[in-house]
């Protein structure tokens, strides 16, 4: 099975201006963050120490991750690239 990195960042023109109206705006999203990694979308989550990037780890198909981020646009881009494990990147170098 491919296992995806998908890189995320939020387009900061589309977060409100305020602390609290910022929290209302993200706390919606930890729920469906915590949602997709109860339902196994993601095998792992994390946001980078600047606030506005971070990754996740996904098994899911192409066109599985693709309507999944379709829920996130326009407020967050994603660049998605598949990994090889060290099996696969050594059966590929013999």
């Amino acid at each position: 099975m491919t296992k995806f990195f998908i890189k995320w960042w939020v387009d900061t023109a589309k977060i409100p201006d305020t602390p609290q109206e910022t929290g209302k705006f993200y706390w919606p999203m930890f729920e469906m963050i915590k949602a997709d990694l109860s339902a196994g979308k993601f095998t792992d989550w994390g946001q980078f120490s600047n606030g506005r990037e971070g990754y996740a780890i996904s098994e899911l198909s192409e066109s599985e991750i693709f309507a999944d981020m379709l829920k996130w646009t326009p407020v967050v881009q994603f660049e998605v690239l598949p990994v090889l494990s060290i099996e696969q990147t050594m059966e590929a170098r013999k």
